[in-house]
């Protein structure tokens, strides 16, 4: 069960959670509708590994997607207010979108928190049956149901879909910006070398000189650290594009069986044939690939 919804619950039934949720989410950093309208997204974030990240580059990918959805979803009444939540925190981040990230990720821990204190509460009423085993029945009723796994393989997959470009978009930005850093070394060293190459025709002092060379050697130094800092993110970005594409393989494989299980069901096998099926998925499975 998500996160989110599981806090409802808690809350509606249990009046002083209720309050302490109300009051989590009192202050004008990240408002309660936002949070409830786009739960699935913002729970399918691995907001932990963003915050390890020392420059909160990737926060500005997520902030600009979160404003987008924001942008599809809310109607002209709610916009000047995201309007005026979005200038603000833009001027408050002045590029760095680090604190977006720790003020999402603290919401999330200290949601956690209360419903772990609800399952202690529970769990320790004899007259209650524990919410953990409440929460296990229905996600075994919900997986007994061919449609429920269908839509919820579907939904994995357009999450990971939605995750792996964003990571892409990402690593993309960090990887643009060491380009950009680069090009600048290289024409501060370029600058400096024909200086160099000019007092050698000249007749300057070996102090001189040997201070252009150190500053030359120094800038060489420089450029091969960006150069190497360059090739470390593609690398990261290959590695997560391959982890993330195994795992939305995974989740497009899971649901067509499910789904070619939901059409044997319904045709009891008589209406198609092996061959039609076989036909029918592979065409499907080209359109994936496509997508």
């Amino acid at each position: 069960m998500a996160q989110w919804k599981m806090l409802s619950d808690i809350c509606k039934k249990d009046k002083k959670k209720g309050e302490r949720l109300q009051q989590l989410y009192s202050t004008d950093n990240f408002p309660h509708k936002i949070r409830s309208t786009f739960a699935a997204w913002i729970e399918s974030v691995d907001w932990d590994s963003l915050e390890k990240e020392s420059n909160g580059q990737s926060g500005r990918v997520y902030f600009e997607h979160l404003i987008s959805l924001i942008d599809d979803r809310c109607d002209s009444s709610e916009m000047d207010q995201i309007l005026d939540l979005k200038r603000s925190k833009e001027q408050e981040f002045q590029n760095n979108y680090l604190p977006f990230i720790k003020v999402i990720n603290n919401k999330l821990r200290q949601e956690q928190m209360i419903i772990e204190s609800s399952i202690t509460d529970q769990n320790s009423d004899p007259k209650r049956k524990p919410l953990r085993s409440n929460i296990n029945n229905n996600n075994n009723n919900d997986d007994n149901s061919n449609n429920n796994e269908k839509e919820e393989a579907m939904s994995r997959y357009l999450f990971n879909l939605n995750q792996l470009d964003l990571r892409q978009r990402a690593i993309t930005f960090q990887i643009n910006n060491c380009i950009v850093e680069q090009g600048v070394f290289i024409e501060r060293f370029d600058t400096k070398f024909e200086k160099y190459r000019a007092l050698q025709e000249t007749t300057s002092t070996k102090g001189t000189k040997e201070s252009l060379k150190i500053e030359i050697l120094r800038s060489i130094y420089d450029l091969n650290s960006l150069r190497k800092e360059v090739a470390k993110e593609i690398l990261k970005l290959s590695n997560e594009l391959f982890l993330a594409s195994r795992s939305v393989w995974d989740e497009r494989s899971y649901w067509l069986i499910a789904q070619k299980k939901e059409i044997y069901s319904v045709t009891n096998g008589n209406l198609l044939n092996i061959d039609d099926l076989d036909t029918l998925f592979v065409i499907g499975q080209e359109n994936f690939y496509y997508l």
